[in-house]
């Protein structure tokens, strides 16, 4: 009988009683090697595959390969001496992206293959530069729950394949299938864990579980930013961690869970740091079942005190701009891309008798004529489209006649700089533009002052002069001259004109002085 020993440095058939002996005692060791222990390596798992393969057989050349989880292709960590005499990096697995020829066929279909012609063989696509010819091929492909994970395949015995050699490799292509889908999922189990650990450790939030007893079971590494350990949590109530304050609540709480087997989604507390101080705690727990029967709970915690302080400053800054929007004497108005109010502070309403929440989906055709409203318009328009400042001083109709305002409309964008709408900030400037007349008509006054007044001061002296001679002549003169009413006529006129030298001397700007 054929042992299948080797003879003159070849591998000899083996009698099928002996290939089903050798296969049996290489499947136990197979099983007992890989199935009891997940402490191996697949380039191990496939060489012993891959040599008892080639025993069973009588082959001189194969290779085991297995399917990577993540990218699908085929990784092959074994491969017969003197197959190829490509130089192949010492501990580095091939790695084939398509499957091609006849071991891309079996894996393609899932089915074993046998050819005693493999050059002539239809499916066969050759063999690359270097490769030994391939004459004979026998393959099985590893497949486990309808799913592939990896092939068995040997070539070139002294012999054609048969039958049994094809049983043998499939046997242990399913021995192959089974450990390999063992070991991938342990592999995944391992990533997954690591995976979790690692979220869990990088996660700022606490990550704990508790028994039905309130003792904490586990407690992520996230504790030491309350100065605590995890070694130092585990193993305590939890009640010793809440404000005095509340713990009552949390109690009613944590009984309730008891009975109900549910718990609130969501709880806040206060919680104690190692230190004695507090922070304000939000939450989410859940229960932990088995068979109906509560296990466990289980929850994460987040400290919100930052965010509690951050939303109580931005409720206060929040309130002073609304304090300040609504007690500005200036009308302050907000207006979307569509040109309609969106808001409008006290100001702004009452110019045109309104409350403010009224004005709100107005537009200005809502409130102002026709032809009021479309210079608005054309206004807000420019500053949506040149996205700039736009400064007016104009008549504007308001409740109780017409004011003068000095209006500033500013392009409203948001965090990415996009142009969103107008805000405009109306100052009521008509007593303001009363005051610069008086003040131009003032100053009118004082440059007229700064001549008149010299001038009529020289032009009296004049006239006081011709009044003295004029009134010496008169003196001098008989009754019944006829040169005396001439003279009254002089003295007449220098006294109009002293007149007029006087109010010249008093005008203020007003009406002159009669």
């Amino acid at each position: 009988m054929n042992t299948g020993k080797k003879t003159n440095g070849k591998k000899t058939a083996l009698s099928e009683a002996g290939r089903l002996t050798e296969l049996e005692k290489a499947v136990e060791r197979i099983e007992n090697a890989y199935l009891a222990s997940s402490r191996f390596s697949l380039m191990d798992l496939s060489s012993k595959v891959l040599e008892a393969a080639k025993n069973c057989t009588g082959s001189p050349c194969g290779f085991a390969a297995y399917i990577d989880a993540h990218t699908g292709w085929m990784v092959a960590p074994t491969l017969s001496r003197g197959v190829c005499r490509a130089r192949l990096s010492p501990g580095k697995p091939l790695v084939f992206r398509e499957f091609t020829g006849l071991w891309g066929w079996v894996l393609k279909n899932k089915k074993p293959l046998l050819t005693n012609s493999a050059s002539s063989d239809p499916r066969s696509s050759g063999v690359p530069d270097g490769h030994i010819r391939i004459e004979k091929f026998l393959a099985a492909p590893a497949v486990f729950n309808g799913g592939l994970t990896g092939i068995i395949a040997v070539a070139n015995p002294d012999r054609d394949y048969s039958a049994g050699d094809l049983a043998a490799v499939k046997r242990l292509a399913r021995l192959y299938a089974i450990i390999l889908q063992r070991k991938m999922a342990e592999e995944r189990v391992r990533e997954s864990e690591a995976k979790y650990a690692s979220i869990i450790n990088n996660s700022s939030d606490i990550i704990y579980t508790v028994n039905p007893d309130g003792r904490l079971t586990y407690a992520s590494d996230s504790v030491r930013a309350g100065g605590y350990t995890p070694e130092e949590i585990i193993g305590r109530h939890i009640m010793e961690f809440i404000h005095p304050d509340d713990r009552y609540g949390i109690k009613q709480v944590f009984a309730k869970a008891l009975r109900s087997g549910r718990t609130p989604s969501m709880i806040s507390c206060r919680l104690r740091k190692k230190d004695g101080s507090y922070f304000r705690a939000e939450q989410k727990s859940g229960a932990i079942k088995k068979d109906g029967r509560l296990l466990m709970f289980s929850g994460i915690i987040r400290d919100v005190s930052e965010r509690d302080e951050l939303r109580s400053r931005a409720a206060k800054t929040e309130e002073l701009i609304r304090m300040v929007f609504d007690n500005a004497t200036d009308a302050i108005f907000v207006k979307d891309l569509k040109l309609r109010y969106v808001q409008a502070n006290r100001a702004s309403a009452a110019i045109i008798g309104l409350r403010p929440e009224k004005m709100a989906g107005k537009t200005d055709y809502d409130i102002f004529p026709a032809a009021i409203a479309a210079a608005i318009q054309r206004e807000d328009r420019q500053v949506i489209r040149t996205g700039r400042n736009l400064t007016v001083n104009k008549e504007m109709p308001c409740r109780g006649g017409v004011r003068f305002a000095h209006i500033v409309k500013t392009p409203l964008k948001d965090g990415n700089g996009a142009v969103i709408g107008v805000l405009g900030i109306s100052r009521d400037i008509t007593e303001l533009k009363k005051l610069e007349a008086e003040l131009v008509r003032a100053k009118a006054v004082e440059a007229v002052n700064r001549i008149a007044r010299p001038a009529a001061h020289d032009f009296n002296n004049i006239l006081s002069a011709i009044n003295g001679y004029a009134t010496l002549m008169m003196e001098t003169m008989k009754t019944g001259d006829p040169v005396r009413p001439e003279i009254a006529q002089i003295l007449g006129a220098v006294k109009r004109a002293a007149a007029i030298t006087e109010r010249l001397q008093t005008y203020d700007g007003g009406t002159i002085k009669r």
